[in-house]
């Protein structure tokens, strides 16, 4: 199935980049209610936020951050808005999810949120004699833990390929696709 987005250029006019994602009908409402047509500023930015948020795109230069880091680095590097408050888009992130991202992406984000809650469970969790046998139990997971996240990425590596998404986001030739 071909993606929504098809093209992360974020130095790039969003709408123009990807028209087919005006079918959703709230990113339509977005996209009408952007008075910067044509320009990279307005809506279209927002929307760029929203995918540098998420999307795990190998044009995406947040996407091995914590959501917790990507948060605040767009808001304050990218949007530089410090006024800007994710609360008020958080219902667009998730249609953008639901639309825009593959069950492997999905499964993928899951994956990472959890790994980092159990990351800072273990960082927060005092080391005693009462605790001990259980905080080495959860050390000793992690690495079966981190193979399969990584096994997941690999997957997730292969779609895109398949997929023929490339560095720019430029179509891949026949050849390349290996049809010729």
């Amino acid at each position: 199935m071909e993606k929504l987005l098809n093209n992360f250029s974020i130095h790039d006019n969003f709408w123009e980049c990807n028209p087919n994602i005006s079918l959703i009908k709230e990113f339509k409402e977005v996209h009408e209610k952007d008075r910067q047509k044509g320009k990279r500023q307005g809506q279209g930015m927002l929307m760029w936020a929203i995918a540098l948020l998420v999307d795990k795109h190998p044009d995406n230069p947040y996407r091995n951050l914590s959501e917790e880091d990507r948060r605040i680095l767009i808001k304050e590097d990218y949007l530089k808005d410090p006024s800007f408050s994710w609360s008020e888009v958080e219902g667009l992130v998730q249609v953008y999810k639901t639309f825009c991202l593959s069950p492997t992406e999905r499964a993928l984000i899951q994956i990472e949120q959890k790994l980092d809650e159990r990351n800072k469970l273990i960082s927060s969790a005092k080391y005693t004699i009462e605790n001990a046998e259980d905080i080495d139990k959860l050390i000793l997971k992690t690495k079966q833990l981190n193979d399969f996240y990584k096994d997941m990425k690999a997957e997730l590596e292969q779609e895109q390929v398949n997929e023929g998404i490339t560095k720019g986001g430029r179509v891949e030739s026949a050849s390349e696709k290996g049809l010729i």
